[in-house]
């Protein structure tokens, strides 16, 4: 659902997300912080029809904020501070940026026994449902766990890739899978002929039952 910019820069800030949607390079995150902004515009500057010095100090890192969160928090003003420039709605300097904080994660790589186990897991999930004569939609979510992670595990799919797939994206006969939403704008496909096709085999048994 799309909610609506609510202060007097609205249309402004429509045209600017209308652009950055357009060129693929905006996502909920950016647009959760630019309605927050919003917002706070609306209950402290409400007659404002242009960006403010004052109106900016929402940027700055708080003291309950990392610089790495701070960042994140306020990348979509920066980046619209930046477009007001361009279009002339603006003559404010540029944010200064927060030194960004190298993160130290360090992945773990699953053994052979930890992925026998989680996938063995996974199958049961469906396994007990079948068993408890579960309804069909509920078996059908059931199954798609196995499915989901077993996707992840052999392609290199994003978990977005995998979580916005549509049925209308999978060719289960030729066993190619289309994304056509990902983190980027290219759209690409893979090839998974023997998964799609027990998939498809045992939806259509549970469809017929």
């Amino acid at each position: 659902m799309k909610y609506p910019f609510k202060s007097k820069l609205s249309q402004k800030f429509e045209e600017f997300v209308a652009i950055r949607i357009a060129s693929g390079r905006w996502n909920t995150t950016y647009d959760y912080n630019l309605h927050h902004f919003d917002r706070y515009i609306v209950a402290n500057y409400p007659s404002c029809e242009e960006l403010t010095v004052d109106m900016l100090d929402w940027c700055r890192r708080r003291e309950t904020e990392r610089n790495n969160t701070c960042i994140s928090r306020t990348t979509p003003i920066r980046s619209f501070l930046k477009y007001a420039n361009k279009r002339g709605w603006s003559t404010l300097d540029p944010l200064p940026l927060p030194i960004f904080e190298a993160k130290s994660y360090v992945p773990h790589f699953f053994t052979q026994d930890e992925l026998s186990a989680f996938f063995k897991e996974c199958d049961s999930s469906v396994i007990r449902s079948y068993q408890e004569r579960r309804c069909t939609t509920t078996l059908l979510n059931r199954l798609q766990l196995p499915v989901y992670f077993r996707l992840l595990y052999s392609s290199g799919m994003r978990t977005c890739e995998v979580r916005w797939l549509k049925c209308s994206n999978v060719n289960f006969e030729s066993g190619i899978v289309k994304i056509i939403k990902s983190k980027s704008i290219d759209e690409h496909g893979i090839v998974f002929m023997i998964l799609c096709y027990n998939y498809f085999n045992v939806i259509t048994k549970l469809w017929r039952k």
